[in-house]
């Protein structure tokens, strides 16, 4: 089974008036068939109307907003961090095992 990661824009937020974006979330997915991990953030932008390349919100494509995107983030480093950490949630090694806490004499129950 090969991971593969997936960049997909989750929300922008824009000026109502002029239709410029003003904010961009996105999320990085590292996926199989059956197991996923993330990586998300956000992106705030100052745009001005009156340039030449100016895109109003109803032109844009999802292409046009990653290029936005990558142009900031470094997209090759982002994806190595989440394959990584897909690796380290669905392949754990001696040094990365995922460890979970607890008390065995507590029960939800009486935390309650």
């Amino acid at each position: 089974m090969s991971v593969e990661t997936t960049w997909v824009i989750e929300n922008l937020q824009r000026n109502a008036d002029d239709g410029g974006v003003i904010k961009i979330s996105w999320v990085l997915w590292a996926s199989d068939t059956q197991r996923v991990t993330d990586l998300s953030g956000e992106l705030v932008l100052s745009p001005d109307p009156s340039s030449s390349d100016f895109i109003s919100f109803e032109n844009l494509t999802e292409a046009k907003v990653l290029e936005w995107v990558y142009s900031v983030v470094n997209k090759k480093d982002l994806e190595t961090k989440v394959l990584e950490q897909w690796n380290e949630y669905f392949n754990p090694t001696e040094t990365s095992k995922v460890l979970s806490g607890g008390m065995p004499w507590h029960t939800q129950q009486e935390d309650r």
